[in-house]
């Protein structure tokens, strides 16, 4: 503990920091990565449901829901780090497209039970 003199002067001779947030967590600061070149974990699961999402969508209902849940990533990361770094991105990008190809799957499906036959005649 650090004590002043009458005149405000540090008896140890050691000035102290006068500025507003000296020794207090500013709370508006951004959320970062630990190092700067290193990919958050959001962006690599976001760009893997985004390839899971496109190879699934034939399947329709798998499709969607991988890239929903890769969109609200993207979306928290954005949040977090007030920007996309470039493999969130490309996440987005992939997760956007799984989407659109998952809905068209679901159409696929949807048309072919409906109005498509099932047996196939050569005759």
């Amino acid at each position: 503990m650090d004590h002043m003199n009458y005149d405000g002067s540090n008896p140890n001779g050691v000035e102290q920091d006068q500025s507003p947030n000296s020794g207090r967590p500013v709370y508006n600061e951004p959320i970062r990565p630990a190092a700067p070149g290193q990919t958050p974990g959001k962006a690599v699961v976001s760009i893997i449901l985004g390839i899971v999402s496109i190879v699934c969508s034939c399947s329709g209902l798998i499709s969607l829901v991988c890239s929903i849940i890769g969109l609200v990533l993207c979306g928290q990361m954005k949040r977090e780090l007030q920007g996309l770094p470039g493999t969130g991105k490309a996440g987005m990008a992939l997760n956007i497209i799984g989407l659109v190809l998952g809905i068209f799957g679901i159409l696929f499906w949807l048309i072919l039970i409906l109005f498509g036959e099932w047996e196939v005649n050569y005759y």
